[in-house]
């Protein structure tokens, strides 16, 4: 299975972005970055400790997102490859 990365990336990039300061959220996400390796993969973020995750100021609130949103990547439960089939109809 492809873990589809620039579509997680993406997805790790919106949580990010969605609760720091607009001024500052490219440093959290480059400093997330060297973290976990670019681009985002869902499988390196179940290895950091949230020790480690509060180093590029990530909130314990994305932190808890993007490790959700980690395991239910890498455990194939969601496919990236559906997401344009799951758009709403009017």
């Amino acid at each position: 299975m492809q873990f589809g990365p620039p579509e997680f990336h993406s997805l790790a990039e919106a949580i990010v972005y969605s609760t720091a300061e607009r001024q500052s959220c490219g440093n959290h996400l480059q400093r997330f970055a060297a973290l976990t390796g670019e681009p985002l993969d869902p499988r390196s973020h179940p290895k950091l400790s949230d020790e480690q995750m509060r180093e590029p100021r990530i909130v314990e609130a994305e932190s808890a997102y993007l490790k959700d949103l980690a395991a239910k990547t890498a455990g194939g439960l969601l496919d990236f490859s559906r997401l344009s089939s799951l758009r709403t109809r009017r």
